[in-house]
C-alpha cells in the first residue's frame, strides 16, 4: 500500500514502514514473553542479555533492531541474524542487569 504524504510530494510504502517483529519481555527470574509479534521464543544468555527468536525469519541480517528497558537505563541490540537478535539491558551506570521489562522491535524485510 502506497501512502501519499501531506502536500502529495512524498510517497511511502506502508509495508516497509511496519515493524516486522516486536517483543515486551520480563527479564527477571524465569524470563518470559509478556507480549509479542513474530517472536517464537526467548533464550536467557546471561545477566541482562536476552536472545529473541523470530517465528518468521528476516530475508537478511541487514534489518534495523532496537531495544530499550523499563526506563532506568539503556538497551542495545547485537549479533543479529535472519532468525534472531540479542538485546542487552544496562543501568544508568552502564552495568549490565536483569530488568523486569525489556522491549525490542525490528523493521526490515521478511523472508
Amino acid at each position: 500500500i502506497a501512502v501519499t504524504a501531506e502536500g502529495g510530494t512524498v510517497t511511502t510504502n506502508l509495508q516497509q514502514g511496519l515493524a516486522k517483529a516486536w517483543v515486551n519481555l520480563n527479564g527477571t527470574g524465569t524470563i518470559a514473553i509478556s507480549d509479542s509479534y513474530n517472536v517464537s521464543s526467548l533464550i536467557d544468555i546471561g545477566v541482562g542479555q536476552y536472545e529473541v527468536v523470530f517465528t518468521n525469519a528476516m530475508s537478511n541480517a541487514n534489518y534495523s533492531a532496537t531495544s530499550s528497558n523499563d526506563g532506568w537505563g539503556a538497551g542495545g541490540t547485537y549479533n543479529v541474524s535472519t532468525a534472531k537478535f540479542k538485546c542487552i539491558a544496562r543501568s544508568y551506570t552502564w552495568d549490565i542487569a536483569d530488568v523486569s521489562a525489556m522491549m525490542g522491535q525490528v523493521c526490515g524485510d521478511l523472508a
